[in-house]
């Protein structure tokens, strides 16, 4: 399964909102990490849900130059 570099860091800044509207905006150094790792976590989940579902690994794509 293929993923661009751009659509890839789309959902990560979906989810990073995701996380801000029900936290609020980061204050903190705890809060940003909190955020991030939200982020972080949940793309590796929904990514991972989906490699076992088709028994394929995803591949990110870089840009296009």
């Amino acid at each position: 399964m293929k993923m661009t570099n751009k659509l890839a860091t789309q959902l990560m800044d979906s989810l990073a909102c995701v996380a801000i509207s029900a936290n609020g905006i980061p204050k903190t150094e705890k809060d940003f990490k909190k955020v991030t790792e939200y982020t972080r976590k949940t793309f590796i989940n929904l990514l991972e849900s989906w490699e076992k579902e088709k028994g394929e690994t995803w591949e990110i794509e870089g840009e296009e130059e």
